[in-house]
Protein backbone atom coordinates (compact mmCIF):
# COMPACT_ATOMS: atom_id res chain seq x y z
CA UNK A 1 0.00 0.00 0.00
CA UNK A 2 1.28 3.40 -1.17
CA UNK A 3 1.90 6.51 1.41
CA UNK A 4 0.39 9.13 0.09
CA UNK A 5 2.66 12.97 0.95
CA UNK A 6 0.17 15.07 2.18
CA UNK A 7 1.01 18.14 0.76
CA UNK A 8 0.73 16.27 -2.40
CA UNK A 9 -3.26 15.71 -1.55
CA UNK A 10 -6.59 18.12 -2.33
CA UNK A 11 -9.14 17.43 -0.37
CA UNK A 12 -12.10 18.48 -2.67
CA UNK A 13 -14.80 18.32 -0.13
CA UNK A 14 -15.26 16.43 3.56
CA UNK A 15 -18.46 14.35 3.83
CA UNK A 16 -18.21 14.30 7.60
CA UNK A 17 -16.30 16.08 10.15
CA UNK A 18 -15.02 16.35 14.02
CA UNK A 19 -12.15 18.22 14.86
CA UNK A 20 -11.33 17.65 11.56
CA UNK A 21 -12.13 15.96 8.12
CA UNK A 22 -13.10 12.53 8.40
CA UNK A 23 -14.38 11.55 5.16
CA UNK A 24 -14.87 12.74 1.90
CA UNK A 25 -13.48 13.01 -1.65
CA UNK A 26 -9.70 13.94 -2.53
CA UNK A 27 -7.91 14.81 -5.31
CA UNK A 28 -4.44 12.83 -6.27
CA UNK A 29 -2.65 12.90 -9.20
CA UNK A 30 -5.38 14.44 -11.24
CA UNK A 31 -8.03 11.68 -10.34
CA UNK A 32 -10.31 12.07 -7.52
CA UNK A 33 -10.41 9.16 -4.82
CA UNK A 34 -12.59 8.94 -1.38
CA UNK A 35 -10.62 9.36 2.28
CA UNK A 36 -11.62 7.81 5.13
CA UNK A 37 -10.42 8.02 8.72
CA UNK A 38 -8.87 5.13 9.67
CA UNK A 39 -7.08 5.94 13.05
CA UNK A 40 -6.36 8.63 15.60
CA UNK A 41 -3.66 9.49 18.24
CA UNK A 42 -3.35 12.67 20.59
CA UNK A 43 -0.10 13.40 21.82
CA UNK A 44 0.42 15.25 24.48
CA UNK A 45 4.10 16.99 25.77
CA UNK A 46 4.90 19.47 27.80
CA UNK A 47 6.24 22.76 27.22
CA UNK A 48 9.28 24.49 29.13
CA UNK A 49 7.94 28.10 28.28
CA UNK A 50 4.62 27.57 29.66
CA UNK A 51 4.81 26.43 33.19
CA UNK A 52 2.12 23.44 34.22
CA UNK A 53 0.58 23.55 30.89
CA UNK A 54 0.11 20.63 28.52
CA UNK A 55 -0.11 21.22 24.91
CA UNK A 56 -1.52 17.93 22.54
CA UNK A 57 -1.82 17.49 18.90
CA UNK A 58 -3.89 15.28 17.12
CA UNK A 59 -2.15 12.87 14.38
CA UNK A 60 -5.18 10.95 12.38
CA UNK A 61 -4.33 8.35 9.73
CA UNK A 62 -6.33 7.98 6.27
CA UNK A 63 -7.00 5.49 4.10
CA UNK A 64 -7.26 6.29 0.30
CA UNK A 65 -9.96 4.12 -1.89
CA UNK A 66 -10.88 3.94 -5.18
CA UNK A 67 -14.39 4.11 -5.74
CA UNK A 68 -16.45 2.55 -8.51
CA UNK A 69 -17.58 5.35 -11.15
CA UNK A 70 -21.37 4.81 -10.21
CA UNK A 71 -20.43 5.09 -6.31
CA UNK A 72 -18.03 8.27 -7.45
CA UNK A 73 -21.46 9.91 -8.86
CA UNK A 74 -23.34 9.35 -6.21
CA UNK A 75 -21.08 11.40 -4.28
CA UNK A 76 -20.77 14.11 -6.39
CA UNK A 77 -24.48 14.10 -6.29
CA UNK A 78 -24.43 14.29 -2.81
CA UNK A 79 -22.35 16.80 -2.55
CA UNK A 80 -24.14 19.19 -4.77
CA UNK A 81 -27.61 18.46 -3.27
CA UNK A 82 -25.38 19.52 0.10
CA UNK A 83 -24.09 22.81 -1.70
CA UNK A 84 -27.61 23.70 -2.89
CA UNK A 85 -28.93 23.28 0.61
CA UNK A 86 -26.45 25.02 2.16
CA UNK A 87 -27.11 28.02 0.06
CA UNK A 88 -30.23 27.88 0.44
CA UNK A 89 -29.97 28.02 4.65
CA UNK A 90 -27.85 31.21 3.81
CA UNK A 91 -31.13 32.47 3.09
CA UNK A 92 -33.41 31.36 5.98
CA UNK A 93 -34.37 27.97 4.31
CA UNK A 94 -33.89 25.87 6.36
CA UNK A 95 -36.65 23.57 5.22
CA UNK A 96 -34.55 22.72 2.47
CA UNK A 97 -31.44 21.98 4.78
CA UNK A 98 -33.32 19.57 6.71
CA UNK A 99 -35.18 17.99 3.69
CA UNK A 100 -30.99 17.47 2.31
CA UNK A 101 -30.44 15.33 5.49
CA UNK A 102 -33.70 13.63 5.66
CA UNK A 103 -33.56 12.05 2.20
CA UNK A 104 -29.58 11.58 2.66
CA UNK A 105 -30.23 9.14 5.21
CA UNK A 106 -33.37 7.53 3.85
CA UNK A 107 -31.54 6.82 0.15
CA UNK A 108 -27.62 7.38 0.50
CA UNK A 109 -25.93 4.61 -0.13
CA UNK A 110 -22.24 4.91 1.02
CA UNK A 111 -19.54 3.30 -0.78
CA UNK A 112 -18.63 -0.38 0.26
CA UNK A 113 -15.38 -0.12 2.25
CA UNK A 114 -15.50 -3.80 2.69
CA UNK A 115 -15.62 -4.61 -0.90
CA UNK A 116 -13.06 -1.23 -1.48
CA UNK A 117 -9.88 -1.08 -2.72
CA UNK A 118 -7.38 0.47 -0.86
CA UNK A 119 -4.90 2.34 -2.56
CA UNK A 120 -3.14 4.22 0.01
CA UNK A 121 -3.15 6.00 2.88
CA UNK A 122 -1.92 9.49 4.35
CA UNK A 123 -1.41 10.98 7.58
CA UNK A 124 -2.85 14.55 8.44
CA UNK A 125 -1.80 16.22 11.60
Amino acid sequence: MKEFERENIELLWEDDRWDGPLSGVCKIEDREYYFKLYDEHEVFWEDEDRIDEEIFDRVRWFLVYELTPEEMKIEHEQHKLFQEAIEAWGNDRQDLLDRFYKLRKETYKKPDFAKGKVIGWFIDD
